[in-house]
Formats: structure tokens, C-alpha cells, sequence
């Protein structure tokens, strides 16, 4: 079972409560208003706010806070065609051009108003102010809190509201508390636009007419939001005593719904302990909140967890089990590598002697020729068969240009080829210098 507690803060009162979800589905009990006193300074307010607190039962636990409209700047963004993953980026790089007062201490978050990545669309922005995140941090310190959300009234309101919402068409959301009129114009379960009007009149029929005012102006503005579309359906929030006369002034163009504080409620929620009618009055925030705890089906803005660009979360647990394996990966295949390495540089070496052994073989041993030599011989001798020459007439020629045998006896004649020529090799011998002469002359002088 877990516990949240959910404060909204205004100017003037804080709105308490505490939601319990758990098996038997959610709770919200322990409501109650903390009047601010303005003369004290942040940290005597946070000191009394604790006090107040600890009076109700509250002590440290996680806690959200509920911002009102007045305290942000919030407009309606044309985007380019960009990944969800980088509006994050672009609005934080437009937001000066885009807000009015809007510097880099101001938290900024927005909600996409479509999904579709590939075409120019639309989101609802909404910045901060920095005093009130001031103010929220010092609370959270005297209390001893642990911040979980920052969120935005109108979106909670909305989410108090979601059995009453229509999907398909376009309605307004009213209340009004403190003499603040809050508008909230809704399609599709997403809030487009707001209008919060603190209201001036003093007397009873001021207050009505100025509320008549404000609802017609609104009314008429739904068109050019929902793109031509008008408002057929107003919530009021609030009682049928309190409302009456506003649904009569609204007349039969649209569908009035007046939706008690204890309608809100719901079959969803239970409320814990007795509170007076007064005390729930001003909840519907509060009860949206804690609604959002277990629905998610309508957006909301979260100033402490703003929308950012994902970024992978590095997982030291993770990091050092896949370190680990990697390692352990890397040894195996090294002592696999080694062990295939010096198998085959084994076989190499024996792949060698076997190689220097036929080399051996090859070499002339006691006269017997060597492979070289018989090669070459066996090559000559494929060259004089293979050499397209007439031997015949080639000794036929040689023997024209021999001397008598008186002058030479011959020994023997050698024939070869080479580069496709012929050569006669003669051995003789012969009887004077002069022949041996006259020999070669004949022999060179062949045509």
C-alpha cells in the first residue's frame, strides 16, 4: 500500500489531502485547507505550513504539488516535423522567443497535441515561474518531504472530470473558487486551452453577470480552437444551488452538466473520514492528482519531471556483468587461438623436415645425376624432338664444308637448338694451322 500526499498551493490557502493506493483500489482521505499568511517570509511560512501539516496527521512521506494556472505561462506551440525524442530540445531552444518572461531558471514542460512525427503539429508548452519552485523546495525542506510531481491545475482538473468527458466532441470545464473563475476547453481527453479571470465584482448580481460575460466570450472563442468546431457541452463544477441560474443563462445551444464535488468523486475513489461539504468543495484538483496515480490516460504536465530527450541510463550492475563476460570471452578465445597456433605451428615444422627430406632425395649422391641435371638433360632432349628441323640436310650441308679426311679427321658432331636457330658443334682434328682455318671459314661461311 502506498501513500501520496498532495498539496495544492495558491496565493492565499493550501489544499491537503492524502491518497492511499493499494489492493483495494484508491483512497483519499484527510483533507483539509492551510490559510497562508503573506506577511511572513518563505522560511517562517514553510515552518507554519509544517506545523499545519503535522496537525493533520501528516508527516514526511513523498509528496506532489498542484500549481494554479495563474502561476505559469502556458501557450499553444506550432512545431515542425520532428521525433517526440527532440520537442524536448526545440522547445527549450524557442521558449525565450516564444514566453514572455520565460529565462533559463524557469522549469519548462509541454504536451504533444498529436502523434504524428512527419507532419508540422501543435503542443501545449507551459513554464514555471522560479519563486514558486522557491517556495515549493523550502516546503519540502522543513517537512522533510521527497518531491515526486509538480503538476498544473487545469490538467488535474480535467483528470477529476474523466467520466464526464466526451472524446468526440469539444467541451468546456468551469469552476470557480475565491473569486477565480477557471475555463478549461477540452477535446479528446486533452486540454487545449484555459482561461483563469479573477473576477472583480463585489455584490451577488455582479458576480453573475460578470461570470455570464466570461462564459459567452469563451463560448464563442471554442470555434477558431477546435477549428471550427463549437461548444455544445459545459461542466459546471459546483452545485445545482450555485449554478442554477448560470444554466439558464447558457440557454438550449448547448448541454449543460453540473457536476457536484461528490460526483467527481466517483465510483473510483472513496473518501476517507468526515469532511464537511464546504471542505470538499475546492478539491477537484487534489482528486485529479490522485486519480492520476492510477489512470494515465489523460496527460499532464510535470514540472519536476519534465519531458527531456530519453537518454540510455547506464547500468553499472549490467556494465560489469557484460564486462565480465566480454573477459571471460576474450581468455577463451585467446587459449583457443593459442592452442590453434602452436597445433599448426607444429604441423608446419613437420610439414618442413618431411619437405627437407625429399629435397635430399632430389640431390646427385655417388655419381648418381641429380633431379636438376636429369631435368635439364630430359628438357634438351624434349627440345630436339619437339624442334621442327631436317637433320639429315643440316649434316648434309656441314659435310659440303668439311675438309678431305687428309686434312681432318673428325671425332664427333654435336647438334642442338636454341631460340628456334640450329648449331653444329664439330670435334676434329686436324693437320696444320692453316687447315683449322680454312675450317672455320667453311663452316661460318654457310649461307
Amino acid at each position: 500500500m502506498a501513500k501520496r500526499i498532495i498539496i495544492e498551493i495558491d496565493d492565499q490557502v493550501l489544499r491537503c489531502g492524502e491518497a492511499t493506493t493499494g489492493v483495494g483500489g484508491l483512497q483519499l482521505g484527510n483533507l483539509f485547507l492551510i490559510e497562508l499568511d503573506h506577511e511572513l517570509e518563505l522560511s517562517k511560512q514553510a515552518v507554519a505550513i509544517k506545523e499545519a501539516l503535522n496537525a493533520n496527521g501528516i508527516q514526511r512521506g513523498e509528496v506532489d504539488f498542484i500549481v494554479n494556472r495563474r502561476h505559469v505561462e502556458m501557450r499553444e506551440l506550432s512545431v515542425p516535423p520532428v521525433p517526440n525524442d527532440e520537442l524536448a530540445d526545440l522547445l527549450r531552444f524557442t521558449a525565450k522567443s516564444e514566453f514572455a518572461s520565460v529565462n533559463d531558471q524557469w522549469k519548462l514542460d509541454f504536451i504533444p497535441l498529436s502523434d504524428v512525427e512527419d507532419q508540422a503539429r501543435n503542443i501545449l508548452a507551459a513554464a514555471l515561474a522560479p519563486n514558486w519552485l522557491t517556495a515549493i523546495d523550502e516546503i519540502v525542506k522543513q517537512c522533510g518531504f521527497r518531491l515526486k510531481r509538480i503538476l498544473l491545475r487545469p490538467f488535474c482538473v480535467v483528470n477529476a472530470v474523466n467520466s464526464h468527458l466526451d472524446t468526440d466532441r469539444p467541451l468546456l470545464i468551469v469552476s470557480h473558487a475565491n473569486g477565480n473563475l477557471e475555463m478549461l476547453l477540452v477535446n479528446q481527453r486533452l486540454l487545449r486551452a484555459n482561461r483563469s479571470v479573477l473576477l472583480s465584482g463585489h455584490g451577488s448580481d455582479e458576480l453573475k453577470q460578470e461570470i455570464r460575460g466570461e462564459l459567452t466570450r469563451t463560448l464563442m472563442s471554442g470555434a477558431r480552437i477546435f477549428g471550427g468546431r463549437a461548444i455544445e457541452n459545459v461542466i459546471l463544477l459546483g452545485d445545482e444551488d450555485e449554478w442554477s441560474e448560470t444554466r439558464k443563462d447558457l440557454g438550449e445551444d448547448v448541454t449543460v452538466t453540473i457536476a457536484s464535488h461528490e460526483k467527481i468523486f466517483g465510483d473510483s475513489i472513496s473518501i476517507a473520514g468526515h469532511h464537511p461539504g464546504g471542505m470538499i468543495k475546492d478539491m477537484a484538483a487534489v482528486v485529479g492528482a490522485a486519480r492520476s496515480l492510477t489512470t494515465t490516460n489523460i496527460p499532464q504536465v510535470d514540472f519536476a519531471n519534465p519531458r527531456k530527450k530519453k537518454v540510455r541510463e547506464f547500468d553499472r550492475k549490467k556494465a560489469y556483468l557484460w564486462s565480465g563476460v566480454a573477459a571471460a570471452s576474450l581468455l577463451i578465445l585467446g587459449i583457443l587461438g593459442w592452442y590453434m597456433l602452436s597445433s599448426t605451428y607444429i604441423r608446419i615444422q613437420a610439414e618442413e623436415k618431411k619437405l627437407s627430406d625429399l629435397l635430399k632425395i632430389t640431390e646427385p649422391t655417388n655419381g648418381r645425376p641429380g633431379v636438376a641435371q636429369i631435368i635439364g638433360e630430359v628438357g634438351e632432349i624434349d627440345q630436339w624432338e619437339n624442334s621442327n628441323i631436317n637433320w639429315l640436310n643440316e649434316l648434309a650441308e656441314v659435310s659440303k664444308r668439311v675438309l678431305s679426311a687428309d686434312e681432318v679427321i673428325l671425332n664427333s658432331i654435336t647438334l642442338g637448338t636454341k631460340d628456334d636457330s640450329t648449331s653444329v658443334g664439330i670435334t676434329c682434328a686436324v693437320k696444320s694451322r692453316d687447315a683449322s682455318t680454312d675450317m672455320q671459314s667453311l663452316l661460318v661461311a654457310r649461307p
